[in-house]
């Protein structure tokens, strides 16, 4: 009897390990999934502001070498494109579609962007027009 009973409790044993071990596979896979979830959580409504301010403030800076700052549809124009290239690395249609772990990368990106073919068509179309 003592020894069906200690078999009895052999099962069990091995029972409930092999139980912890499959709850320990699926608390891996759920952080896995919690983590993929965050990679892919859009960036928050202030982070949109923020980008755009972004956005405008490079396209003054540009366009201030070339006396264009003060025009608020030359800001404008450059203004998009600057948007248009940030979109095209993510390729995403707005900027809340941005990744919110991109976050970072996307103002640096802004902070840096310098297509000087863009420039140059904004600061003429605005120059030959007269606006």
């Amino acid at each position: 009897m003592l020894a069906a009973i200690g078999q009895l409790l052999e099962n069990n044993t091995a029972a409930i390990e092999q139980l912890a071990s499959a709850q320990a596979v699926q608390n891996d896979r759920l952080e896995a999934l919690e983590r993929q979830v965050r990679l892919q959580a859009p960036v928050s409504g202030k982070q949109v502001s923020y980008l755009n301010d972004a956005i405008r403030k490079r396209a003054r800076e540009l366009l201030d070498k070339r006396g264009l700052a003060d025009n608020r549809q030359a800001v404008t124009k450059l203004g998009n494109q600057i948007r248009r290239s940030a979109l095209a690395r993510y390729g995403a249609g707005s900027l809340r579609e941005i990744p919110r772990h991109e976050y970072s990368v996307a103002l640096d990106m802004i902070g840096m962007w310098n297509d000087i073919f863009a420039v140059r068509e904004v600061v003429s179309a605005f120059r030959d027009s007269g606006q």
